[in-house]
């Protein structure tokens, strides 16, 4: 998986070819890839800058395969070794923390209390205010 461009903190790929990337943080990228792209991600991978609980459960309801990612979460780890998502990172940390750093970040907050991938996507969607068939936002490539 190419990393060239620094600014972009989101790339899904499948066969060498982009299919989606982003610059934006957080898992909206990541939700609007899968809203948009849907049955296409299955099989591919990711690239993603920070990757939780919350990250790995669309990854997985997505049904990409690998991901690479800077920083991971102790529980992205072992949810992804679960579930047959390879999922590798250059640091390993035991949370992700809100943007300010004072507690948990409200998306892994989420994860940890709704279990599976299908039904917490539904959960993202609503707590985003995204609806089925739009992007707000992300860049499509390919």
């Amino acid at each position: 998986m190419s990393r060239s461009e620094d600014a972009v903190t989101l790339r899904l790929e499948r066969d060498g070819r982009e299919l989606w990337h982003s610059s934006a943080s957080g898992v909206r990228p990541l939700a609007e890839a899968v809203l948009a792209l849907g049955e296409e991600l299955r099989g591919a991978k990711a690239y993603d800058k920070v990757v939780g609980l919350a990250s790995a459960k669309l990854l997985v309801y997505a049904g990409m395969v690998e991901a690479e990612a800077d920083v991971a979460s102790v529980s992205a780890v072992r949810f992804s070794a679960q579930e047959g998502l390879v999922l590798r990172s250059v640091v390993v940390t035991p949370c992700i923390l809100d943007r300010e750093r004072t507690g948990l970040c409200p998306m892994e907050a989420l994860a940890l209390k709704v279990e599976s991938p299908e039904a917490f996507f539904q959960a993202v969607l609503k707590t985003l205010g995204l609806t089925q068939g739009g992007r707000n936002g992300s860049q499509e490539t390919g």
